[in-house]
């Protein structure tokens, strides 16, 4: 007898046509959700928080050599950057990592994704949904800083008043059309962004319908000397001399805002001449100038000063009294504050700044920074430094703070309630 052979049946057609879509469909979902898992794991952001620690190392590391300016630019505020690992003598291999912005942004978008795709949408996940966007705030806050803040100081004398602040690093080029008093009228602008385009290789040139003539802008420098063409350290100056001058490029001083910036100028006339082509007239300025340069284009005067980049606060500054009281037996200060006045619209208002206790006013904040000059004896007139900040974003990161306060808070009595719950069931 022969033993009986089971028999699976085959499945019919009309279920394969049901199954083979919806198969293909979860594979489609699952291979869809592969980047999504990749973006918001904890993985990515342990190793994102790791490269921030590297690169935070890195650039307070290399604040010594080249100043806060310097390395701010390269480590916090790029998206990736070479860096040299020595191998021995003098030989070193450029290592590629991301730089500060790529960093936060791939964390703001793991967070994001964290808290509307991982965290579970049931209440005791609310917490921890809290708490992300808090950190997401807080990440916010900084990009608006970056975009839409501006820094710079003022310096005053006991006695004088001013709205106008400087910036710490930028520089700008005024061009002053001058009367037959010699007289300025309204200032043409030559911004920090114009100037700092302007590289040995690819030269500026800024034409205005306010000017007569062209400028061509060359080798600006971030820290410069001009040179008389007979001293040897001329000699390694590649561009050609100017009314007997070369303009020397330095390293970028580390203390940033002592740099003193300069470049090269052409002023080329609109109007041709016999040749076909305008009349032009060459100049290096350099910020250490003491008067601007004068320029006379088509029977017409102009003041051309190179200076840091300013601009105008809608109330004024008095100093009224710098007061500075030094450690006992050393010039070391122990603590400095400036009385001041704040005049707006016909009316005073006495104010007292001190390191700790800054001046807010129409989003201006004025602390407290420095005082000068460096090289001051005892008896010697001195100045107040101001640090002036105007950020739209100024509390945004307490708020941030707040918020991820409270929603941690709200997720750790969830977890606690949980945990009395079952202890109690236990029981």
């Amino acid at each position: 007898m022969n033993p009986e052979i089971p028999i699976t049946p085959s499945t019919p057609p009309s279920q394969v046509s049901q199954e083979m879509p919806e198969k293909v469909r979860r594979d489609g979902q699952m291979w869809q959700s592969q980047p999504l898992k990749f973006l918001s794991s904890f993985g990515l952001a342990s190793a994102l928080f790791v490269l921030m620690a590297l690169v935070t190392l890195l650039g307070t590391l290399d604040q010594v050599d080249r100043g806060l300016f310097l390395a701010q630019k390269k480590y916090f505020e790029s998206w990736g950057f070479l860096e040299d690992i020595p191998l021995g003598g003098n030989l070193s291999i450029p290592l590629p990592l991301p730089g500060g912005m790529l960093l936060m942004s791939l964390l703001f978008v793991n967070l994001a994704l964290g808290a509307l795709w991982r965290v579970k949408k049931r209440p005791s996940g609310i917490g921890m949904f809290i708490a992300h966007s808090g950190i997401l705030f807080l990440l916010l806050s900084g990009l608006v800083t970056h975009l839409f803040a501006s820094e710079g100081n003022m310096a005053l004398y006991e006695g004088e008043s001013s709205n106008k602040i400087q910036s710490f690093f930028h520089w700008q080029l005024e061009v002053l059309p001058l009367d037959e008093k010699n007289k300025a009228t309204k200032a043409v602008v030559v911004p920090w962004e114009l100037l700092n385009q302007s590289k040995p290789d690819a030269p500026k040139t800024i034409t205005t319908p306010e000017l007569p003539f062209k400028m061509v802008l060359k080798d600006f420098a971030l820290n410069s000397v001009p040179l008389p063409v007979g001293i040897p350290m001329a000699a390694q100056v590649k561009t050609p001399p100017v009314d007997g001058y070369v303009l020397l490029s330095q390293e970028p001083n580390v203390d940033g805002e002592r740099n003193l910036a300069g470049l090269h100028v052409d002023f080329i006339s609109n109007q041709a001449g016999t040749d076909g082509k305008g009349t032009t007239t060459s100049t290096i300025l350099w910020a250490g100038q003491t008067a601007p340069y004068t320029l006379t284009i088509d029977g017409k005067k102009y003041a051309i000063d190179f200076l840091r980049e300013n601009w105008k606060v809608p109330f004024t500054i008095r100093l009224d009294d710098f007061t500075k009281e030094d450690h006992p037996g050393v010039s070391t200060p122990r603590e400095f504050s400036s009385k001041v006045t704040k005049l707006e619209n016909g009316e005073d208002q006495s104010i007292n700044i001190r390191m700790n206790e800054p001046l807010r006013h129409r989003g201006y904040t004025f602390f407290q920074a420095s005082w000068g000059p460096p090289d001051a004896r005892p008896g010697d007139r001195l100045y107040s430094m101001f640090q002036v900040v105007k950020n739209p974003a100024d509390h945004w990161p307490l708020y941030s703070l707040i918020v991820s306060s409270i929603g941690l808070g709200i997720h750790f009595l969830t977890k606690l309630f949980r945990f009395l719950n079952r202890s109690s069931r236990s029981a």
